[in-house]
């Protein structure tokens, strides 16, 4: 038999892992925003951008957009 407090609990680990996923998304476009200013940041490096752009053909704007 279910407790009355599991469906809040399932119901905040839910909320919490939403959060984790769209706070990661926003850390990507964030960190490839940096990269189409020119900024390089702590994982991925300026030239390395400039590489992948080349090899997918597009430019790093298009990749941080």
């Amino acid at each position: 038999m279910a407790e009355p407090g599991d469906d809040l609990e399932q119901e905040k680990s839910a909320d919490y892992r939403t959060f984790t996923l769209s706070g990661s998304h926003y850390e990507m476009g964030r960190q490839w925003g940096m990269i189409a200013l020119g900024q390089e940041t702590e994982h991925v490096k300026a030239e390395e951008a400039a590489e992948l752009a080349q090899l997918l053909g597009v430019s790093i704007e298009q990749l941080a957009g």
